[in-house]
């Protein structure tokens, strides 16, 4: 997946943000479409999440099919509770991988 500054850059956005959320979040701090870079960059796009680093491999719209599927079940117990902070782990965990690899060089063996 080729990745441009903009979208990399709410990418990293989006990773702070969860992390925070997985451990001790900030006031005010929530979830969704109003609280996340990549969702301010792609969610009102048509059509909806066009573009998205998170759509473009789920193949999905709105997170569906991704650990966010999971942090929406678990909603109910409140952001503070071990059940959400577990859900917010994978869905970090889930973000960071959508971070490009970085390019090692090639080593030629003689």
């Amino acid at each position: 997946m080729i990745m441009n500054a903009t979208t990399l850059k709410a990418l990293k956005e989006s990773i702070k943000h969860w992390k925070r959320l997985s451990t001790k979040r900030m006031e005010r701090e929530w979830i969704g479409p109003d609280h996340c870079a990549l969702c301010g960059l792609f969610w009102r796009q048509t059509p909806r999440c066009k573009g998205c680093p998170v759509s473009e491999l789920s193949g999905s719209t709105l997170c569906q099919k991704t650990p966010y599927s999971e942090v929406l079940k678990v909603i109910k117990f409140g952001l503070d509770s071990h059940e959400f902070k577990e859900a917010a782990k994978e869905e970090l965990k889930f973000l960071k991988s959508l971070l490009p690899k970085k390019n090692k060089p090639k080593i030629k063996k003689t």
